[in-house]
């Protein structure tokens, strides 16, 4: 997905991916490589920097705080899935409102969907890969179902979404 965008980001992009702990740091170093783009572990209280990549820290949750840092807690009691996606994108949601663009891509469960729906109540929008493409459909359909959409999309589209977005455009049809 981010080696088919044709310009450099002009927002941060923060991937928070389910991994184990002890792989993020490789996990970032492999994605600078493959992708050309300067890629951070984000860490507790790092600013947070337009054109950067960052990964959320395995085995935690990821927010933003009021001074545009980042803020790393550990997770809550019962929670299933970290770092979590549903923690992020409603931080996200709650911080920047309609300046936030969710993307679900492929994966088991439902982690994703809740937050997602908050971002679209306070004027976001969402992206979601198509079953067709996702190896594991799940946390895509779960989303879907959750905001009310039908709509999905192969990569190489949400490629040219996301370059959409930072340009300005609004993405209606996940609203």
């Amino acid at each position: 997905l981010l080696n088919q965008l044709s310009t450099q980001p002009s927002c941060p992009i923060i991937i928070c991916q389910h991994i184990e702990p002890g792989f993020s740091g490789d996990f970032a170093s492999w994605l600078q490589t493959e992708t050309g783009l300067n890629t951070l572990l984000a860490e507790n209280c790092r600013e947070i920097k337009t054109g950067n990549l960052y990964i959320a820290p395995a085995g935690r949750n990821l927010g933003i705080t009021s001074n545009g840092q980042f803020e790393i807690t550990p997770p809550k009691p019962g929670q299933f899935y970290f770092p979590n996606i549903d923690h992020l994108f409603t931080n996200l949601a709650n911080r920047f409102g309609d300046k936030v663009l969710g993307i679900v891509l492929t994966g088991m469960g439902a982690d994703g969907a809740t937050g997602a729906k908050d971002i679209i109540a306070n004027g976001g929008s969402v992206l979601t890969q198509d079953s067709e493409s996702a190896l594991i459909d799940s946390m895509p359909k779960k989303t879907r179902g959750a905001i009310g959409s039908k709509q999905s999309y192969q990569l190489s589209q949400i490629a040219v979404k996301m370059e959409q977005w930072m340009n300005g455009y609004t993405i209606k049809e996940q609203r």
